[in-house]
């Protein structure tokens, strides 16, 4: 028989814990957009003209190109160490969320 009590804590710690996942979710993903930016920048420096010369302007475009490039593969999924460390850190915030719903809260009693 499954324990009914269980899967409602689950479930009021994943609501619990929705907002904070969300923010998890959207901050790992920032993080390999980052690296896949660096990843790319790394890449560029071997082409001495850039992508349209060798001007301030192609400078800035190349920057740009690559920022869009790299929030473009890392919303899809990436390299996928993005969705490996958001799923770790999901996992400690539900944890937390059940310990924290498993701990009675003290009430202050005034005299």
């Amino acid at each position: 028989m499954t324990d009914l009590t269980a899967i409602g804590k689950t479930a009021a710690a994943t609501a619990k814990a929705s907002k904070e996942l969300a923010k998890l979710k959207d901050a790992t993903q920032k993080v390999e957009g980052l690296f896949l930016k660096d990843l790319l920048t790394v890449m560029r420096k071997g082409d001495k003209h850039g992508s349209i010369g060798a001007s301030y302007g192609g400078g800035m475009y190349d920057d740009m190109m690559n920022q869009a490039v790299a929030d473009a593969v890392a919303k899809r999924g990436g390299l996928g160490f993005g969705a490996a460390i958001s799923g770790q850190l999901q996992r400690t915030a539900l944890q937390r969320a059940m310990a924290e719903m498993a701990t009675p809260h003290k009430v202050d009693q005034k005299n």
